[in-house]
């Protein structure tokens, strides 16, 4: 099964081609202010780097956040309105559990942290937590994950999805928000 996934939820976007749950090749790019004009391009890039044709994909992944609330619903449009040319199915996935994937499935608890605005982070302990933001933290650094590390946990997450069935109609991809926008507030 060809996959195309895509994350569009931090300032690093990430298009992923995979065979199941084996990467073809994948595109990374920073993309904090063009992440609209970029993503498509992105898309076009990896596959080609796959020699693989956009008729020859058999599902979307898509990264539905925490994140950037602009980055993730670039992203749930993109992948959705893929999903609607192609009439195939999504597989949505959490940003926080994508990232540790191959630590969750070697057991134990692990805590999946990203960074959200100013003093706060984006939080979930694993196995079995729900995302929260964690408020007035102190953060020097964020250590981000290889590349390779990145699209491999990324694929695996989808296709684990695609597996289990845990997968939606383009027009009933939902954003995972944790907190209201700036506007709701």
């Amino acid at each position: 099964m060809i996959i195309l996934s895509i994350d569009t939820s931090q300032k690093e976007a990430l298009v992923v081609v995979s065979s199941n749950d084996q990467v073809l090749s994948f595109v990374s790019e920073n993309i904090e202010s063009s992440c609209s004009q970029r993503i498509i391009f992105m898309i076009d890039q990896a596959l080609k780097k796959a020699n693989i044709h956009k008729r020859e994909i058999d599902g979307l992944g898509c990264v539905v956040g925490p994140g950037s609330f602009t980055g993730i619903r670039i992203g749930i449009a993109t992948v959705s309105a893929l999903a609607y040319a192609k009439q195939c199915r999504v597989a949505p996935v959490c940003s926080l559990e994508y990232r540790v994937y191959h630590a969750i499935k070697q057991g134990g608890k692990i805590l999946s942290v990203l960074p959200s605005n100013k003093s706060e982070v984006f939080a979930c302990l694993y196995p079995g937590g729900q995302p929260y933001i964690a408020q007035k933290c102190v953060t020097t650094h964020f250590e981000t994950p290889s590349a390779f590390l990145l699209t491999q946990n990324l694929a695996s997450s989808v296709w684990a999805n695609f597996e289990t069935h845990n997968t939606v109609e383009y027009f009933n991809v939902e954003p995972l928000y944790v907190r209201k926008a700036y506007v709701e507030r």
